[in-house]
């Protein structure tokens, strides 16, 4: 009777903790198994991570960007259009992600949640690889080629943008790196003189020179000032703090010249003038009006640092008369990005309106032929007048008919402009402008960080223009 009970005594106790096994087998096997593979000591962490299919990438017209593929056992990641490195970025196991590859790193490395029963035989039981979903971007490969070899080797960065839309069409900032073989080239990469992961198109803050201008003859339209007034002395260089002078952009035509004629020479001398018959503090409402204090970003990428002074402290009694010149030429410290322009040539291009700009145009997810289009803010800031902008278009129109020796029409739909800026010894030129069509219409923006002949900046406008315009907006 005492043996019976204690086989049954047994029996329980071994019941008992083949039950705690169980459950402890099915906690670790289900609830458990995230909590064991978070931690940092664990190396199926890095397994997982490595055995993830990333999303591909494509261009708007589908072309194949980037890719995941099985190489030796791995999943590699693969860079296949050099021209857009600087947009698409890198994603490293090592070293994390860039641009592209980062601001859309939900989407392509795949949710690891379980969402349905599916889920969970393909991740649990069949322990098949996490799996991203495919993005497509609203940036033209095409474009990217044209932009990329009208800068050669030069350092500098561009923005092409669709001007009703938002939509990034072009994005480059060089020098750059071959994300393919960034973990090889780390090292040497951040320690590089030219700073390659520095994204000028979106970092870079420079000073906008006489790129002000256009601000400038914005101002004077928005005051009701007319463009034929006639200034003398056009042409006189203007001293600036630091021993610093400039000058006209182009040699004019003589010492006489209208507001109009002087912005499409790039003559600094009539519109120092201006500021004295333009209403109140006119340097702090240009700052307002073209929110340079709250640069335009594009979501998700890298965005300025350390943003300079406010503008609007800029007229302030402890400024010198040389500063106060320096600041309204935009060689003082405002700076602007080549995004932040492009934005406000496309708002020349678009009524006065600037969109927010936007890179993703759609995604699909694993395994699914259907992409469905990104829902893009409608968010606009309204940066002008119509009318402005209209006369503006107009100005740009006849700029670029001058310095590139066009004869088009007063109906033209190009318009663009060259400029100069200096920070010290750095010497920067702007080539800005637009691109027209019933479609559509197109604002681009091309920095080069270096003294350029100005032929060489309107060969860069031409090759840009004519690609532009044989290409449908």
């Amino acid at each position: 009777m005492n043996g019976a009970r204690e086989i049954q005594r047994i029996s329980v106790g071994i019941l008992i903790l083949l039950a705690a096994v169980a459950i402890a087998a099915a906690y670790w096997a289900v609830a458990g198994a995230d909590t064991i593979l978070q931690r940092d000591d664990n190396p199926r962490q890095f397994e997982a991570l490595a055995r993830i299919r990333r999303g591909s990438i494509y261009d708007i017209d589908g072309l194949l960007l980037v890719d995941s593929r099985e190489a030796d056992g791995a999943v590699v990641r693969r860079y296949h259009k050099p021209s857009t490195y600087s947009l698409v970025g890198y994603y490293s196991l090592r070293y994390g992600a860039g641009l592209a590859e980062a601001a859309f790193h939900d989407r392509l490395n795949g949710s690891a949640e379980l969402r349905s029963l599916d889920d969970f035989i393909a991740s649990r039981l069949l322990k098949l690889p996490q799996t991203g979903a495919d993005i497509q971007l609203t940036v033209s490969a095409e474009i990217q080629d044209w932009v990329v070899s009208a800068l050669a080797d030069r350092a500098g960065a561009a923005v092409v943008m669709d001007a009703r839309t938002g939509a990034i069409l072009a994005l480059v900032s060089k020098p750059g790196y071959d994300p393919n073989s960034l973990d090889d080239d780390w090292d040497e990469l951040i320690s590089a003189a030219g700073e390659p992961f520095f994204h000028r198109a979106l970092q870079g803050q420079y000073q906008p020179g006489s790129a002000m201008l256009l601000l400038w003859l914005a101002e004077a339209l928005r005051a009701g000032v007319g463009l034929d007034q006639s200034f003398d002395n056009a042409d006189a260089p203007i001293a600036l703090a630091d021993d610093m002078r400039v000058s006209c952009v182009l040699a004019p035509p003589g010492e006489e010249l209208s507001i109009l004629d002087a912005y499409v020479f790039g003559c600094p001398a009539p519109f120092l003038e201006l500021r004295s018959v333009l209403p109140g503090e006119s340097l702090v409402s240009l700052g307002r009006s073209f929110a340079l204090k709250d640069p335009i970003v594009l979501s998700g990428f890298p965005a300025p640092e350390d943003f300079p002074a406010d503008v609007e402290t800029s007229e302030d009694e402890d400024n010198s008369d040389l500063q106060m010149i320096g600041e309204a030429l935009g060689q003082g410290r405002l700076r602007i990005t080549p995004l932040h322009l492009t934005a406000i040539v496309a708002a020349v291009a678009n009524a006065g309106s600037a969109p927010s700009p936007h890179v993703l145009a759609a995604a699909r997810e694993p395994d699914d032929e259907l992409w469905f289009p990104s829902a893009s803010s409608d968010s606009r800031r309204e940066i002008m007048s119509a009318a402005t902008a209209r006369d503006l278009r107009q100005a740009l129109g006849r700029a670029w008919r001058t310095i590139s020796g066009e004869s088009a029409s007063d109906d033209a739909n190009v318009g663009a402009q060259i400029a100069r800026s200096q920070s010290g010894e750095s010497h920067q030129a702007w080539l800005y402008g637009f691109v027209e069509e019933d479609e559509g219409a197109i604002a681009f923006v091309v920095l080069v960080e270096d003294k350029v002949e100005s032929a060489d900046l309107i060969a860069i406008g031409d090759q840009l223009i004519d690609a532009l315009l044989g290409r449908r907006i």
